[in-house]
């Protein structure tokens, strides 16, 4: 009986054991709590991180591969980044001083918090930028070069000037283009971030004028409506009467226009006073000639020569930019053909001058001088007969003369090249056309 109630014993004790263990009580042989502990964390090589800004630093995620949907979370990424450079590998950047952390989480795991201090650092060096010059003279539409040598050490410059004065294009591996915009100064600043700037001086100056002459031989200067399209005007063509160390004495190829001396009937009137003298430096002037080109136009003083013949004053002298030649002139810059000195009368084949067709279309006076007309004039006897066809106009000089009438009148030459103080036409003529002169600086 006593041999029973032992093995029922032991047999009540073995139940209870195998019961208490399938209930999962510790310290009965179970290992399966330990094993859940191991698997719900995240293992980090660091518990905490130090960076200076600007630098990095590393945090490895040991059991990367055992885990599930594994993301983080910067606190303050105004002073630390992180990014996912490989696979359980961050990198941590720091960006400016002060205290942030970093959480990881996965799936059925616990977060992992590290904390992550950014010191200040040391200040790096600035960059000097270096320039190939420190001053450039370009002439307007012109350019200039310049480089900036160690271009390649920043991330970004920035270039910034006065445009109306000079622009500047990137041509690539730090040099650059200046181009000349507009007569002036200015300064190229140029910029780039924890580098003092850099100024560059830049003066562009205006075009030396050229003297234009095309293949007929004749000087381009200045523009004027000659051929009734409004659209654009047409280069001024000039021939060169005279040339000094200065410049030269230009006078018009053509006739340009038609436009009376002056208004008035009666009195003395003398290129000083008269209303064409006033025309030409003021309305024509202005037409004609561009900013640049009036820089090149002389003011000179003109003496009025007397009229010989007829003891008329030829007036005070003149300081004009524009003008007419005087009757002296004429004798001065034309080889005649025939002049008498007692007489005050002569030709000159050269003097015969064709009008534009905005003159001609003006109603100046022109005659073509034909082959009946080259023999009854007697022209033969001193003209070419290149000149048979050619239609001339009337042109004033500044010199007055008298008038049959009593108008006050001035000089002009005709249509087939004669001068003469005979030549009269009274200053309400509508009928005479305009070859103007100036004088143009070298």
């Amino acid at each position: 009986m006593k041999k029973v109630k032992k093995l029922l014993l032991a047999v009540l004790t073995l139940v209870l054991a195998f019961s208490l263990s399938a209930c999962g009580f510790p310290g009965m042989g179970d290992d399966s709590k330990k094993d859940e502990d191991d698997a719900g964390k995240i293992e980090a090589s660091v518990k905490k991180v130090t960076v200076d800004a600007g630098s990095e630093e590393i945090i490895e995620i040991e059991n990367y591969d055992d885990l599930k949907k594994l993301k983080f979370e910067v606190e303050d990424e105004d002073i630390a980044e992180v990014e996912e450079t490989d696979d359980g590998e961050y990198t941590v950047t720091g960006i400016s001083e002060g205290k942030t952390s970093v959480t990881f989480s996965a799936k059925d795991c616990d977060d992992l918090t590290i904390k992550i201090t950014v010191n200040a650092g040391e200040e790096p060096e600035p960059v000097e930028i270096e320039v190939s010059v420190t001053d450039i003279i370009v002439t307007e539409g012109d350019s200039a070069y310049f480089t900036v040598n160690n271009y390649d050490e920043f991330d970004s410059l920035e270039l910034d000037c006065d445009e109306s004065v000079a622009e500047i294009y990137d041509i690539g591996d730090g040099e650059y283009e200046v181009v000349g915009a507009g007569e002036g100064e200015t300064e190229i600043v140029i910029s780039a971030e924890g580098s003092e700037d850099v100024v560059i001086s830049v003066t562009c100056e205006a075009p030396e004028y050229e003297i234009v002459v095309n293949d007929e031989g004749y000087v381009e200067f200045g523009t004027y409506e000659q051929d009734g399209d409004d659209s654009e005007a047409e280069p001024i063509e000039w021939i060169i009467l005279d040339e000094n160390a200065d410049g030269y004495l230009l006078l018009s190829r053509y006739v340009l226009d038609v436009q009376p001396m002056d208004s008035r009937t009666s009195g003395d009137v003398t290129w000083e006073d008269c209303e064409m003298r006033e025309w030409l430096n003021a309305d024509f002037y202005d037409i004609a000639f561009s900013d640049d080109e009036k820089d090149l136009i002389v003011n000179v003083t003109l003496e009025n020569p007397d009229n010989d013949q007829y003891g008329i004053s030829g007036g005070e002298e003149t300081d004009d930019y524009v003008f007419l030649l005087s009757y002296d002139e004429v004798l001065d810059y034309f080889d005649m053909d025939v002049y008498s000195s007692s007489d005050y009368y002569g030709g000159a084949e050269s003097l015969i001058t064709e009008a534009t067709y905005c003159a001609l279309e003006s109603d100046v006076y022109a005659e073509e001088l034909t082959e009946d007309l080259y023999y009854d004039y007697g022209l033969d006897s001193y003209y070419s007969e290149d000149c048979i066809g050619t239609t001339g106009v009337l042109w004033w000089l500044r010199t007055p003369t008298e008038s049959p009438n009593g108008y006050p009148s001035f000089c002009f030459i005709h249509t087939d090249g004669e001068v003469g103080y005979d030549l009269y036409g009274e200053v309400g003529c509508t009928d005479i056309g305009v070859r103007p002169a100036i004088f143009i600086s070298k």
